[in-house]
């Protein structure tokens, strides 16, 4: 079939100097490459320190959240008058940090 049967008008075949018609691909100089290199870059680590950022804080409020559960449990205990089972979370807190202090 013939192309301009197909396409009566112009326009709608292609003409030459619109874009996608033919056109040749966008060369780029080094210099550009590397621009758009350094910004897409930039940008994932932007989004990086910004995951990082976030992971930190959730193990921080993570951290925070056993502590105040393990102070509650205790204070209960207290409260309760099991002394011998207060005591022993307690020691179970704090003997890691004191086999670290003798090892050195």
């Amino acid at each position: 079939m013939n192309r301009f049967l197909r396409y009566p008008l112009h326009e709608e075949a292609g003409v030459e100097d619109k874009p996608g018609a033919g056109d040749a691909p966008k060369m780029y100089t080094a210099e550009e490459v590397q621009a758009l290199i350094e910004k897409e870059v930039a940008g994932l680590k932007a989004n990086q320190e910004a995951l990082l950022s976030e992971k930190k804080e959730a193990a921080r409020r993570a951290k925070e959240a056993e502590e105040e559960r393990q102070r509650a449990h205790q204070e209960a205990l207290k409260a309760a008058g099991k002394m011998d089972e207060f005591e022993k979370t307690i020691r179970s807190q704090y003997e890691p940090v004191l086999k670290e202090k003798e090892e050195r």
